[in-house]
């Protein structure tokens, strides 16, 4: 299985493909979530059964990506203070030239690699769980879900980081759903059970849970909230942002309980 339909085209295409795929990433992470009704999760599923293992390539390649052009944009930003890494990235999975992916491309990508990397975890379980084991199909699947814990483990350490040191709530309310996805994606790499024991082995899950424990939990026990009051101060301008900033704080905390 190989992303064609993207690697193939160059940066008019992509935009908008990015964008679709990342609008759908969403409402299926909602669904996954209990954030949107049954019976819209369940129909949106039901379309995508048909293409599902397609879909769940193409979006385990622009997670891949979309994480690896972030690590460059923060590079670019650290260039002065010399602490560059030695990552270079000359083509992608999903584009054949850097170079044909403009500033606004990026940008889509780094902001949501994140939801492309849960709808890639969300669709690759339930097909795997419908795959024999024995197959090309399930083989192919599972190297690729390799290739996105790489990712998504350290998005999420990442994202811990990023939590701790927001200075706003955009920027705080960025950070927990950054790590609430990338639980998820590692609880449904978890939920596959022994078949998954190579890539989810007991000290990743032993690190995981010490972060979860030391950075997250043990933070909201000390405090009514992990930041400063300053930074909550004055900007939540609505009932609407103060819903969905809860939304994400709570389900952070209930990823880490389970």
């Amino acid at each position: 299985i190989k992303p064609k339909s993207l690697v193939d085209n160059r940066m008019s295409v992509l935009l908008p493909r990015v964008g679709k795929v990342a609008c759908l990433a969403e409402l299926c992470i909602f669904g996954e979530m209990g954030l949107i009704p049954n019976e819209i999760t369940s129909t949106i599923f039901k379309e995508l059964l048909d293409v599902e293992n397609e879909l769940a390539v193409i979006s385990a390649a622009l997670a891949i990506d979309a994480f690896k052009l972030k690590i460059l944009a923060n590079d670019s930003k650290k260039e002065e203070e010399a602490e560059v890494t030695d990552l270079e990235m000359k083509s992608g999975l999903t584009f054949p030239n850097i170079e044909d992916v403009n500033m606004t491309v990026r940008k889509q990508m780094i902001e949501n690699w994140v939801s492309f990397a849960g709808f890639a975890s969300i669709l690759t379980a339930k097909a795997l769980k419908n795959v024999d084991k024995g197959s090309e199909q399930y083989a192919i699947l599972c190297k690729w879900l390799e290739k996105l814990l790489d990712v998504v483990l350290a998005g999420f350490y990442d994202s811990i980081e990023l939590l701790h040191s927001a200075k706003n709530r955009s920027s705080v309310q960025k950070a927990e759903q950054s790590c609430t996805i990338c639980l998820l994606v590692l609880d449904n790499v978890i939920s596959l059970g022994r078949a998954m024991s190579r890539l989810m082995t007991d000290d990743i899950i032993s690190a995981v849970l010490h972060s979860v424990l030391e950075k997250i939990l043990h933070k909201w026990v000390d405090d009514t909230s992990h930041i400063n009051d300053n930074v909550l101060d004055g900007e939540m301008k609505n009932d609407e942002d103060k819903d969905m900033n809860t939304t994400w704080s709570l389900k952070l905390v209930q990823f880490c309980q389970k």
